[in-house]
């Protein structure tokens, strides 16, 4: 019997030193002072048996835009082979 293949991976993006904190809803800067929390990047890839694959891609980051998942999912649709249209960010 053919299976799905599912594969998961993680990786630490936590930027070093301080940063302009978003998501306030006014027009203050505010800058970070520590880290309490780390931030990560999440991927799961499903392959089925005929070898066409998906790939979820998230990231503990406020939010994602255009200008951003575009190039990330270019990236790894090269590094991986898998179909731009295959990967969701």
């Amino acid at each position: 019997m053919e299976r799905l293949k599912v594969g998961y991976g993680r990786a630490e993006i936590t930027p070093e030193g301080p940063i302009n904190l978003g998501g306030y809803g006014n027009d203050a800067v505010r800058i970070s002072q520590e880290v309490r929390d780390p931030l990560y990047a999440t991927c799961i890839a499903f392959t089925d048996p005929n070898g066409s694959t998906v790939l979820l891609f998230t990231t503990d980051m406020l939010s994602t835009y255009e200008a951003l998942a575009t190039p990330v999912r270019e990236a790894l649709s090269q590094e991986f082979g898998i179909p731009f249209e295959n990967i969701m960010v």
